[in-house]
């Protein structure tokens, strides 16, 4: 046997990356044979029954002359020749199999026989001028290893099947600077996406008190500007070159691209919408069935602040009689209707103190002191049986410690990930779950410009509604009890957000080590988390 030739590459695939054809001389040995039997006397030995010398019976043996045969055979022999020509190639079957997750997209990237000339090194640049290698490594061990130290044993193998024999899957080893390009390229991204996407100013505190809802509003903003340029940022016409990847190196450098902005987008919502969940979710823990108050009390606070709405508390006011649609009625027509309302407030104390004592019969503070687990009005003081803590307070650092930082923040406070794993994080928050309870010894509500009731020089005198412990409250004409007076006494659980630039210190009330402030009322009241 001997070669004739090698085979030209094919230029595309499925096909031959080498092949060759060999002349191969087979020899054929034709045999006739003619057999026959031939007879002839020979030896041969027999037994026979017979006694022994004390008589007993035996078998006895003796030879005699008979006739034997054997099998004897005319021969006749010849030789003929064949000349056969035989191609083995080296047949590739796909090239650049890749399967890339794309947790946004929800699907997978999946390409194969994509890449020109896969299987030839050739020349790139990116950043900087490289050799790319292809798929070379994965030709060279299948020829060397499997191809060429069979090549005798398949070109006389007559019933080889060339689409079965021995395939094999490689993986080959990437170059040692595409990752370099490839870190390039994601950073190139990152600045692109920095100059491009900025969050919209109107997710803010007055449009969004809640921070959950201020995370959903910020995936939603920076998803839909990342998309709008996404094709952009994946850049994949710059790779490709005929409809397909100029080189392996592109087709690497270009799927990472698409990869990296799916995962943007996925992080983006992953990570805000998992902040929102959070948020949420401590909300929920801490507050219990007045987790919906607290969130309805922050759009109102927000709500009131963004219409620069305030109360003109102790000023005067106009009241009139409108429409439903809010027109206002003729002075000459019958339900026209208008009066001056001025409001004022008082109260005893005047104001409200967490960290002492109030004597309403001495109308003074008094120093609190520690019994036991409890707190009482200094008896140095002389303090009266009225006297009172009007204000407890508890502050909770929701916040404080969070298991899932990725950096440990001084003060608490739970990070805002960024969408983009280059960065630090974009802003931290915390939450605050707060609970009030206090109680006015006296609150008057006066309505001055009240008609109802006249007065001999002023023409008439305020309407005054008062709230103080007085039982059994009689009719100053019949004198029968109406009912009792109580003092006016509130309880609420609230909280309250914040949200700062990224910092090591965080935003937190950490104190001593201390997560959960006290005053000495929550104290008394028993208030322990």
């Amino acid at each position: 046997m001997r070669r004739l030739e090698v085979l030209p590459r094919d230029t595309y695939v499925p096909g031959n990356l080498y092949g060759e054809v060999w002349e191969v001389t087979w020899t054929r040995k034709h045999v006739w044979r003619y057999y026959y039997e031939v007879k002839y006397s020979c030896e041969k030995t027999e037994t026979y029954p017979c006694t022994d010398a004390n008589g007993t019976p035996a078998t006895c043996t003796r030879t005699y002359i008979g006739t034997c045969t054997r099998t004897e055979y005319y021969e006749m022999s010849t030789n003929d020749t064949r000349v056969d020509r035989v191609a083995v190639t080296l047949k590739v079957k796909e090239n650049s199999k890749t399967s890339i997750s794309l947790d946004y997209a929800d699907t997978t990237l999946s390409t194969v026989n994509d890449v020109v000339k896969a299987f030839t090194s050739k020349d790139v640049t990116y950043l900087s001028t490289h050799t790319d290698p292809g798929l070379e490594e994965a030709y060279d061990s299948y020829k060397s290893k499997i191809f060429d130290p069979n090549m005798t044993a398949n070109v006389k193998n007559k019933n080889l099947d060339s689409d079965n024999y021995r395939p094999k899957t490689f993986d080959v080893t990437a170059p040692e600077w595409l990752k370099g390009e490839a870190q390039d390229t994601i950073d190139e991204i990152n600045r692109e996406i920095r100059e491009d996407i900025h969050l919209d100013p109107d997710i803010n505190y007055m449009n969004y008190p809640n921070p959950a809802d201020s995370m959903r509003a910020t995936a939603k903003d920076l998803t839909n500007k990342i998309k709008a340029n996404q094709t952009r940022y994946v850049d994949k016409d710059r790779y490709r070159s005929g409809g397909k990847y100029s080189s392996c190196s592109a087709k690497t450098i270009s799927q990472v691209r698409e990869w990296y902005v799916d995962e943007v987008l996925y992080q983006v919502n992953e990570q805000y919408g998992g902040a929102s969940d959070n948020i949420n979710k401590e909300i929920d823990s801490n507050f219990g069935e007045s987790a919906d108050g607290v969130r309805d009390a922050n759009n109102a606070g927000a709500n009131l602040l963004k219409s620069v709405m305030c109360f003109p508390i102790g000023f005067t006011m106009k009241a009139e009689h409108v429409r439903p649609d809010g027109s206002h009625f003729e002075k000459d027509e019958l339900a026209y209707w208008d009066e001056n309302v001025t409001l004022g407030v008082n109260m005893v104390p005047n104001y409200l103190r967490h960290d002492k004592f109030y004597d309403p019969e001495q109308n003074t503070w008094i120093d609190a002191v520690k019994s036991g687990k409890r707190y009482i009005a200094d008896p140095a003081q002389n303090p009266s049986s009225e006297s009172f803590i009007p204000l407890s307070l508890q502050n909770i650092n929701v916040f404080a410690d969070v298991a899932f930082n990725t950096i440990p923040l001084i003060n608490g406070g739970q990070q805002v990930l960024p969408p983009s794993p280059s960065t630090a994080w974009v802003a931290t928050t915390n939450i605050w779950k707060i609970r009030v309870k206090g109680e006015f010894h006296q609150f008057y509500l006066y309505d001055f410009d009240n008609e109802c009731h006249p007065h001999p020089i002023y023409g008439h005198e305020a309407q005054i509604y008062s709230r103080k412990d007085d039982i059994d409250i009689r009719d100053p004409t019949t004198g029968l009890v109406v009912g009792d007076n109580k003092a006016f006494k509130f309880e609420f659980t609230t909280g309250t957000f914040i949200f700062v630039p990224p910092g090591p210190k965080g935003v937190g009330d950490r104190r001593d080590g201390r997560t959960i402030e006290n005053s000495i009322g929550a104290i008394n009241e028993g208030w322990i988390i």
